[in-house]
């Protein structure tokens, strides 16, 4: 794509479309628009991706829009996850965090540590 009538002509470059299609009106919008379609399209569209892992193009445990699972403790996944969910989690999420720092760790979930809350 050329660059050249890119921060004025938004309408002709439908990848720049927020998730209802409508084309973006600021630069700004059309990068978000951009980047979340990349990052992860099902999230983008409307689904409920937000709460489910999948593997980057790097093969990275990730979740959201690029949150790297690897690169957070299990009190930095929480504390992200809680104010994305309103201030709770459930109890199927909490036991995901906690399986996942165990795997971090190298050892296994017994199903009543709470781990990564010292």
């Amino acid at each position: 794509m050329s660059l050249g009538n890119l921060h004025d002509n938004y309408n002709d470059h439908t990848e720049l479309n927020d998730a209802a299609g409508n084309p973006a009106t600021t630069y700004i919008a059309a990068r978000d628009n951009m980047l979340k379609r990349k990052e992860n399209a099902p999230l983008f569209e409307g689904g409920d991706a937000v709460s489910l892992v999948h593997n980057d193009s790097a093969g990275i445990p990730t979740i959201g829009y690029g949150f790297n699972l690897r690169a957070h403790k299990a009190d930095q996944i929480r504390s992200a996850l809680t104010h994305s969910f309103g201030g709770t989690l459930s109890l199927e999420q909490e036991q995901g965090i906690q399986i996942l720092e165990a795997w971090r760790n190298g050892t296994s979930y017994n199903g009543t540590d709470k781990v990564g809350s010292e």
